[in-house]
């Protein structure tokens, strides 16, 4: 049941690779002008940074990858 009184966060888990499984961009989606930004991880290293983390909290940029564009965009 909601409440409408107050604000929740949902997550939804349809399903759980091994925690082996490796997470990764498919590579047709790369190119030189579209590069990776995030490296490739297994399940276990994501669920680690997760539980780690308050629910809110973004877990992604624990995997982003390091450019030379990166010091000249922030």
């Amino acid at each position: 049941m909601v409440n409408s009184c107050r604000r929740r966060m949902s997550m939804a888990y349809f399903g759980a690779p091994a925690p082996n499984a490796r997470i990764a961009c498919p590579p047709k989606l790369l190119s030189p002008h579209e590069p990776n930004l995030y490296r490739p991880f297994t399940w276990d290293e994501y669920k680690k940074a997760t539980y780690s983390r308050k629910l809110g909290d973004t877990r992604l940029h624990f995997f982003r990858v390091q450019s030379d564009h990166d010091d000249l965009t922030e």
